[in-house]
């Protein structure tokens, strides 16, 4: 499909509608891997035609980050080259920078630089504070570690309040995701969404010369594969999850409700497979399903693999790997 940007026209919208609005400097987008979160952003910041910075932060050190920031700003925005060192003073020029003009900045995999950094949360959020109504910067931070993500914005937290847009960006319905493969019969589309799932990421490496089942080898069978390497990255996530295999094994042949789920795992007690359940429902790997007039309550809840890609994943994972978790 090439670079042709697709769908997500209501997330569009609400990303539009934050840059619009100048109550709001900071907006929160998260969701897991190559779920579109940065396409997203940068097809939105390409329409609105602000001037913005995106910048993927890194796994190494402050000084660092800072540095490379510096660098991306004189790429992105023209800037000439200082001399920070610290990513604290480069917040605090944007923010005085954009005092006279809208600037977008854009912190991709903002848990590498909250890890790095202590307080950065409250560098942000007093930074924020300190220029409410002179700076018409707007930080947007982005994420995939789904867990910190949500944090950012929860009640104790120092950002939590100052968010004019908090997006959680969820797989594509069939609607939109078949828009990937429109050359396919109805059947072919249905299998390959079946197989690729709502990820962007996944989907546009379909390649409409070739059969679905060639390309579900393509991506998910060759070594070099993009599937194959958010095979070994889930892997990796859930080795750091005590029990996630005895879980996800016995949901591998149906759903189950909470007590067949215990009994059939062995887990010495509720509240462990509680904790278990819980981590991977925040990974979007198990979904919790309850009647319509039952909320809540475990005793009648069901429990399954998600749909599609993720849980393909989860299968491989499983086969690969087991003795791992």
């Amino acid at each position: 499909m090439g670079n042709e940007f697709i769908g997500r026209s209501a997330e569009l919208d609400r990303v539009r509608r934050f840059l619009d609005d100048p109550k709001h400097a900071l907006g929160v987008v998260y969701g897991r891997r190559r779920i579109g979160k940065s396409r997203l952003l940068t097809e939105a910041l390409r329409k609105c035609g602000c001037p913005s910075v995106f910048f993927e932060c890194r796994q190494s050190s402050d000084r660092d980050n800072a540095d490379k920031l510096l660098a991306a700003m004189e790429a992105q925005l023209g800037l000439p080259r200082m001399a920070f060192q610290r990513m604290e003073e480069v917040l605090e020029y944007l923010f005085k920078y954009a005092e006279d003009r809208p600037l977008v900045l854009v912190l991709d995999e903002y848990p590498h630089l909250q890890k790095l950094i202590a307080g950065c949360d409250g560098v942000i959020q007093g930074l924020i504070d300190q220029y409410e109504g002179k700076s018409k910067l707007k930080i947007i931070l982005c994420g995939s570690h789904m867990d910190i993500m949500r944090s950012l914005v929860e009640h104790a937290a120092p950002l939590y309040g100052r968010a004019g847009l908090v997006l959680h960006l969820k797989a594509l319905d069939y609607y939109e995701a078949s828009a990937y493969f429109p050359t396919f019969s109805n059947e072919d589309k249905v299998r390959f969404y079946a197989a690729f799932g709502g990820s962007p990421g996944l989907l546009r490496h379909i390649d409409p010369g070739k059969t679905v089942r060639e390309n579900i080898i393509d991506v998910f069978m060759e070594p070099d594969g993009v599937g194959t390497t958010l095979t070994d990255m889930l892997l990796s996530e859930l080795s750091k999850v005590e029990k996630a295999n005895l879980v996800l094994s016995a949901l591998a042949t149906g759903p189950l409700r909470f007590s067949e789920l215990l009994a059939k795992t062995g887990m010495e007690s509720s509240p462990v497979l509680d904790y278990v359940l819980k981590k991977l429902d925040k990974m979007e790997v198990v979904r919790k399903e309850f009647p319509i007039n039952a909320k809540n309550d475990r005793r009648r809840m069901t429990l399954r693999w998600r749909k599609n890609s993720r849980r393909s994943m989860c299968r491989r994972s499983l086969r690969r790997s087991s003795s791992s978790f």
